[in-house]
């Protein structure tokens, strides 16, 4: 299993600080059971351009690979715009030797159309979007879950939804079984630290 989803680029967004700290983390990570970690950073489309992101994430991935002496799979988190689906496609937005696409949705209070043609679009590139911690947005119900999975995306519940104020939204997913992949969103030891262990043992029950 890989862990698709986390902050552990040190420096870079709102994870991690450290590279001692990020090591810590993916050891933490990997002893509870996950193969490999993808350091998806947060890419706000409203505030840089691709471009301009990539060019950080590089600089940022390989100064960190350098000092930890292990590869992570490289990735980002796409917290979206309306512009973003009008870009061309940049495969160097997908998760490493993959087609899957992290996806973050507007925080809003209802989903926007234009969402749902934007994921329609990513398909006819090949790529896959992963709409991330999908039971945290606002306008969270099991309509707009079954409404994404329709249109193609596949979604992601953060492992720690599990064992806090989510726990029923995210339940109800299992139980639908539209849960496609489970991730920590992990930032940093005190921020959202993995609980892979926690939520493996409570899905076990159902």
């Amino acid at each position: 299993m890989i862990e698709v989803h986390t902050h552990l680029l040190p420096n870079f967004d709102d994870g991690v600080r450290s590279v001692d700290e990020a090591e810590r983390l993916i050891n933490t990570i990997k002893a509870q059971g996950l193969s490999d970690v993808v350091l998806s950073s947060h890419f706000y489309t409203d505030r840089e351009t691709c471009e301009t992101f990539c060019t950080r994430y590089d600089r940022s991935y390989s100064d960190f690979v350098d000092k930890l002496g292990i590869k992570p799979l490289r990735g980002a988190e796409i917290s979206v715009g309306v512009d973003f689906f009008r870009l061309p496609p940049d495969e160097r937005l997908l998760i490493e030797g993959t087609q899957y696409l992290l996806i973050e949705l507007p925080f809003c209070d209802k989903l926007p159309d234009w969402v749902y043609y934007g994921i329609g679009r990513e398909l006819t590139y090949g790529y896959i979007p992963i709409i991330v911690h999908v039971e945290k947005y606002p306008y969270f119900c099991v309509k707009v879950a079954e409404r994404l999975k329709n249109v193609g995306a596949l979604l992601q519940v953060n492992a720690s939804s599990l064992t806090d104020m989510f726990y029923s939204r995210a339940i109800k997913l299992f139980k639908k079984n539209y849960v496609d992949f489970v991730a920590s969103d992990t930032h940093n030891e005190d921020k959202r630290p993995p609980k892979f262990d926690s939520a493996f043992n409570i899905l076990e029950k159902y």
